[in-house]
């Protein structure tokens, strides 16, 4: 999970060694999106493709994995397909 909400209602990390600490700003900045009924906020595509590219470097022990690689082909993608 990437998203958790703290006590006061802010959302902030969950997991990891950063679990408890806010977001940045723009990580809820994408439009929500929607199964039925539920609406659901997203991370911003941008975020989710800094976060995989520089996972790497934040955490040395932990390569870059071929899921990784794959994510970030789907996330340029999605994007591109935004553009007008």
């Amino acid at each position: 999970d990437w998203l958790a909400r703290s006590a006061d209602g802010k959302v902030v990390i969950a997991g990891v060694q950063y679990a408890g600490n806010a977001w940045p700003g723009e990580v809820l900045d994408w439009p929500p999106g929607r199964i039925g009924p539920v609406r659901c906020p997203i991370i911003s595509p941008h975020l989710q493709i800094e976060c995989k590219q520089m996972w790497p470097t934040w955490v040395p022990d932990s390569p870059q994995r071929e899921k990784d690689a794959a994510d970030l082909a789907l996330l340029r993608q999605a994007l591109r397909s935004r553009q007008p």
